[in-house]
């Protein structure tokens, strides 16, 4: 299908190291490397994380992975899997990628998609579930 038509998306770590007090952006360089050494230059970079990227370690990123600097996208840990498509879409990489492949879209509504996570995030009352039986107290078997 052509170059044209596919969009390279690479994941990786950017960790915090607490007794240093700083996100260690090596990792994800060397991965790109690596990847850059066999043909294949990413479009778009994930950076896993426990926190927003600050513009300044984006900007770091960019440069030494040869990215755009639109191209490097924050993907923090979140409480709830539900926050992942708010998280992606304030980040820009709904756009990013619309625009690598030359797609065209109308904007998202994620209006609905932003309620599931309000009431996820912000319960308006508690259940209390009570378990009635002879063998409730049984270890459930693990998988090995």
């Amino acid at each position: 299908m052509g170059r044209a038509n596919a969009c390279y998306v690479h994941l990786a770590l950017v960790p915090f190291i607490p007794s240093v007090g700083e996100l260690k952006t090596k990792p994800l360089q060397h991965s790109v490397k690596e990847l850059q050494s066999v043909g294949i230059a990413p479009d778009v970079l994930l950076c896993r994380t426990d926190r927003f990227l600050p513009r300044a370690v984006k900007a770091k990123i960019a440069l030494f992975c040869n990215v755009d600097e639109d191209a490097v996208i924050t993907a923090k840990d979140v409480e709830h899997i539900y926050e992942v498509p708010i998280i992606f879409h304030n980040e820009g990489l709904d756009e990013k990628l619309t625009r690598v492949l030359g797609i065209w879209t109308g904007a998202p509504n994620l209006e609905p998609w932003k309620q599931v996570v309000q009431a996820l995030t912000h319960p308006e009352g508690e259940v209390r579930i009570g378990m009635v039986g002879k063998y409730v107290d049984l270890p459930i078997p693990t998988r090995a």
